[in-house]
């Protein structure tokens, strides 16, 4: 009896060791996919009803876009694309930029003074420098070609938002500011993507 009892001790402890060991393996290979893999992508939510309307949320598997095509996670809403394509100075970015500045121009008188009098923009290509900065799942497609840029002309810089609609580009311009505004506010995504490409910012699409 008390070697039966024993023995029965014995194989409770296995039993749980093994549980044990397999529960820790499970989560850590969840925990493991959570953070290399599993992405998050912002959505329209057209159902009023929805406690997230008029914006929602939703987690994307990115292992195809990292193992794959080497891309890198940022964080869980930002993707970093190696292959990513020059950002064209077009005749639509160039409307882009050039709304941006009239729709700022209260907040910055001067730089509207600068592009009314052609002392800035007026020579657009040969001016403008963009540094890709990372891309994140665009709702319209689940795949992450909605790209940002940063662009410098002049003593200054406005972020680029570029992005497939009905299988055309189409360009959107923001928060302009003095050059080194944005490092300056985004310490943490600037060294991740320095960790990602040491030759960032040198690397431009000009």
């Amino acid at each position: 009896m008390a070697y039966k009892l024993i023995n029965l001790v014995k194989n409770k402890l296995i039993l749980n060791t093994i549980l044990c060991l397999v529960i820790t393996v499970g989560t850590f290979s969840i925990w493991r996919y959570k953070m290399n893999y599993e992405m998050i992508m912002h959505y329209t939510d057209l159902n009023e009803n929805a406690p997230d309307f008029p914006f929602g949320q939703k987690k994307i598997d990115a292992r195809y876009w990292i193992l794959e095509k080497n891309f890198s996670k940022i964080d869980d809403y930002k993707i970093y694309n190696p292959h990513i394509n020059h950002l064209e100075k077009n005749s639509k970015l160039e409307s882009a930029i050039i709304k941006c500045i009239e729709d700022d121009k209260v907040v910055y008188p001067i730089i509207y003074k600068k592009f009314k009098e052609k002392k800035i923009l007026s020579n657009f290509e040969n001016e403008l420098v963009t540094i890709y900065l990372f891309s994140v799942f665009d709702e319209n497609t689940n795949m992450p070609n909605q790209d940002f840029f940063l662009i410098y002309f002049d003593r200054y810089e406005a972020s680029i938002s570029r992005r497939i609609q009905n299988k055309q580009l189409s360009y959107s311009c923001s928060d302009i500011s003095i050059k080194g505004k944005f490092n300056e506010l985004n310490p943490v995504l600037i060294k991740k993507i320095k960790s990602i490409n040491p030759r960032f910012p040198e690397y431009l699409n000009k």
